[in-house]
Order: structure tokens, then sequence, then C-alpha cells
């Protein structure tokens, strides 16, 4: 998912931007989930469908 979201943005600057967002925001909702789920596994899989 992420790589086709990635070669939808044709400039390298915006492509390098949405990365930094995206991990940024992965790390936080990840730390969420897993608060919620009590479950490292759970987590991840939350994460990876938002």
């Amino acid at each position: 998912m992420l790589t086709i979201l990635l070669a939808m943005l044709e400039d390298e600057e915006d492509q390098r931007k949405f990365l930094k967002l995206h991990t940024a925001y992965e790390q936080k909702l990840y730390r969420i989930a897993l608060k919620i789920l009590r479950s490292h596994e759970l987590a991840e899989d939350a994460v990876q469908q938002s």
C-alpha cells in the first residue's frame, strides 16, 4: 500500500515529505493501538490497515 501511495507522488521531495509524515504517525498509531489492544500483533495489524 505504501509503495502505491509513493508511486502516485511524482516529485521526490513530496515522496520524502510523505514518508516523514507516515513514519511519525505510524509510530504514534502503533503506541495507541497497543494500549487499546494490548497485543503487539493486533496493534501492528491495526496500524497496517489504517
